[in-house]
């Protein structure tokens, strides 16, 4: 269970553009309980906004950004924080994609005769399509890709990784961390004109698994084992105090350790709660290892070879100690017989020397 007030999340876009906006905020507002609440701005509008605030950004095809707008993304992303870009027909060919670092080269839009592209090759491994892995690629099927935008990436490396592909095997999804963060770069617009994708029922999960990841939202288990561990911060959470509430209401930690501590092992069984420095709260219920609580009635034949433990074991030694006392026994007589045989031998040969001594007389 997790109890927390929807984190802010920056939502940039061209001030002609108000689709985007209308089907980005409607998608991550939507559920019951909205992990996030969006503020939406134009690149003007967010020239010196605190970065520090948001859970994530969402650039939503925005067009060129003021410097001071793009210095504070990098260094944002650079700390730990998490950017996703969609570009449309607002990208610049030739220049660099903002923070990702690597440049459009062209914008291309499908047009006579040229089959639409889709979405052919998705790694289902990648959090933001796991939800597509039970189910396969049938999930996107469906999405059409009307105009796309064609990315220099460089090759796929520990530090880049092209999570899905477009028909043409040009990427259309690529995640590269950089310093401590990452960005996320789609290759096409979210507006409804460059594809179909805001309408087709893949949009919601693929968007709330996608900023769920970028926000550190949902990543606790809620039920834990009494010794197993719970991840307390993320990098950019670096000195940001967490506490632990034990089953008596009492807290777990110094203040030392709620700090600088990374992770949090559970001593005993009762419900933790967990005060993270993202501002959520989570409820862990802890519980003793069931393989220590079998209560299965041990069956009779089981108890029997019990009781008898060591019995055989014991009487085996003791015929054992027998045969060896029985073999001392007969060696024995052995070295008796053979020395009174040697007495005889002796006492004859004595008294035949003390007969030839009277005779010689």
């Amino acid at each position: 269970m997790e109890r927390a007030d929807p984190k802010p999340a920056l939502l940039l876009h061209s001030a002609n553009d108000s689709a985007s906006t209308l089907y980005v905020k409607t998608a991550l507002e939507s559920a019951t309980d909205a992990a996030f609440t969006v503020d939406s701005r134009t690149p003007d509008q967010a020239a010196n906004v605190d970065m520090s605030k948001f859970a994530f950004a969402i650039l939503a095809d925005p067009g060129p950004l003021p410097r001071s707008l793009e210095d504070n993304l990098e260094k944002f992303v650079q700390g730990g924080g998490s950017v996703m870009i969609s570009l449309g027909r607002y990208a610049t060919p030739g220049r660099n994609i903002p923070v990702a670092g690597f440049p459009v080269t062209q914008i291309h839009t499908i047009t006579g005769d040229e089959p639409v592209q889709t979405v052919a090759q998705i790694d289902t491994s990648y959090p933001a399509f796991s939800l597509s892995s039970s189910r396969g690629s049938a999930s996107w099927d469906s999405v059409q890709i009307f105009q796309y935008v064609k990315l220099q990436t460089p090759q796929e490396s520990p530090d880049t990784r092209i999570a899905a592909r477009l028909a043409n095997g040009l990427p259309l999804f690529v995640d590269r961390k950089i310093g401590e963060g990452h960005v996320l770069v789609f290759a096409s617009a979210f507006d409804n004109i460059a594809n179909n994708l805001p309408l087709q029922p893949i949009w919601l999960p693929f968007l709330e698994q996608t900023t769920h990841e970028m926000g550190g939202v949902g990543s606790g288990r809620g039920a834990y084992r009494v010794g197993s561990f719970v991840e307390l911060r993320s990098v950019r959470e670096r000195n940001v105090p967490v506490e632990i509430l034990g089953p008596d209401g009492k807290r777990m930690m110094t203040l030392s350790e709620s700090s600088k501590a990374t992770n949090y092992q559970f001593p005993s069984e009762g419900f933790f709660e967990i005060r993270r420095a993202n501002g959520r709260q989570e409820l862990a219920a802890v519980n003793a290892d069931r393989r220590e609580s079998d209560f299965t009635v041990v069956p009779a034949e089981t108890v029997e070879l019990w009781k008898n433990t060591g019995i055989a074991s014991k009487t085996s030694g003791v015929t054992a100690a027998g045969s060896n006392t029985r073999e001392v026994k007969s060696e024995l007589w052995w070295w008796v017989l053979a020395l009174l045989a040697m007495l005889a031998v002796a006492e004859s040969v004595l008294g035949n020397r003390h007969l030839a001594g009277k005779e010689t007389a």
